[in-house]
């Protein structure tokens, strides 16, 4: 998915952990941040035991809708669930 230089999407994961990870788009790609940008384009929050499970793929991402909080840009959110690997 193309996305602007700048634009960045967030995950947050409540609770014991209260992490928040974030994909920010440079002119040359796209690089992991271990913060939230002040203004993301997208959002998406869950449990710790949401984001474990998603992470180590015992969980795909259609399976988890009722289980996480999404605002902002719909598809960029989807994309934050496509990366299973995210919190490696």
């Amino acid at each position: 998915m193309e996305a602007d230089e700048g634009t960045g999407v967030t995950l947050e994961v409540s609770a014991e952990i209260d992490g928040a990870w974030s994909i920010i788009k440079t002119e040359e790609k796209c690089e992991l941040i271990p913060t939230s940008p002040s203004n993301p384009k997208a959002k998406v929050a869950m449990s710790p035991d949401t984001a474990w499970k998603l992470s180590s793929k015992s969980w795909k991402p259609d399976q988890i809708s009722a289980l996480v909080k999404i605002s902002g840009n719909q598809k960029l959110d989807a994309k934050i669930l496509e990366i299973t690997r995210f919190l490696d």
